[in-house]
């Protein structure tokens, strides 16, 4: 545990963090796998906790809306950010907000189209 390279022996000197998009493990965005000594994991535990996306529930803006989705959806460009707008401007609260915008950005894929149209939104959001 406090030898000069402790990790290299023992297996359980290793924290894997996984992140997905939205709640389902299903599809997977990226890893992260922390090694090192006790203290370098704690440190870099630490700083992956700070760096992990929090929202508290409540009122939001716009902007924090276009953030919120932006990153549960990683680089897919599926949705603009003007039609997010469109989205969360239909929405009564921020919990709704994404429940309309998996809704939309759902029927957009199994409709076989390549990105969110207006024409969508007005579909679900009627």
């Amino acid at each position: 545990m406090f030898g000069k390279n402790p990790h290299l022996n023992i297996t359980q000197c290793e924290i894997r963090a996984d992140r997905y998009v939205g709640d389902s493990m299903v599809e997977w965005l990226d890893r992260k796998d922390i090694h090192g000594t006790l203290f370098e994991i704690i440190k870099l535990t630490e700083e992956l906790e700070k760096s992990i996306n929090k929202f508290k529930l409540g009122n939001i803006s716009r902007e924090e809306a276009v953030e919120m989705i932006r990153k549960r959806i990683g680089s897919l460009r599926f949705i603009s950010d003007q039609n997010i707008i469109k989205i969360f401007n239909k929405s009564t609260n921020p919990r709704a907000f994404l429940k309309n915008s998996e809704n939309v950005c759902r029927y957009a894929f199994e409709k076989g189209d390549k990105e969110v149209a207006e024409k969508h939104i007005k579909k679900v959001l009627r």
